[in-house]
């Protein structure tokens, strides 16, 4: 009797751990931002290609 008490917490110790796996996978959405500005200097003779710089806001 003890054995199957055993087997059947860890079943359901293995349930619980599968299905929390689940709903955090789903609840997390992966972040992505959305572009915005504009590239000064794309396409000219000098710029490198698959390259750019990153400037910030004041403040």
């Amino acid at each position: 009797m003890a054995r199957t008490r055993t087997r059947c917490l860890r079943r359901a110790g293995g349930l619980i751990t599968a299905v929390t796996a689940v709903v955090l996978s789903v609840v997390t959405l992966p972040a992505h931002a959305a572009p915005e500005g504009k590239k000064l200097g794309a396409g000219e003779p000098c710029s490198v290609g698959g390259s750019h710089l990153v400037t910030l806001k004041a403040g």
